[in-house]
C-alpha cells in the first residue's frame, strides 16, 4: 500500500480538527491546500484505517464525529 504523503498529512490533520473540535477550518480547505480530493481522505480512513482495526459504520468525518 502506497499512500502520498500529502493524504496522510490531510488525514492527520482532519482527524485532529474533528476531536479538537475545531470548526474554523473547513475540511475541504485542507483536502485542496494539499492537492488531493476528499474522497481519498474518507478512502484512507475507511478502508486503510478503521476496516483494519475492526471498526464499521463510518460514513463521513461530520456524520461521524459531529452526532
Amino acid at each position: 500500500m502506497h499512500i502520498k504523503p500529502e493524504i496522510t498529512a490531510g488525514v492527520v490533520c482532519i482527524l485532529s480538527l474533528l476531536k479538537l473540535k475545531i470548526k474554523s477550518v473547513a475540511i475541504l480547505t485542507i483536502c485542496r491546500s494539499l492537492g488531493f480530493q476528499m474522497s481519498a481522505a474518507l478512502y484512507q480512513v475507511k478502508n486503510n484505517i478503521l476496516k483494519r482495526i475492526g471498526i464499521e459504520g463510518f460514513h463521513g468525518f461530520k456524520s461521524t464525529f459531529f452526532k
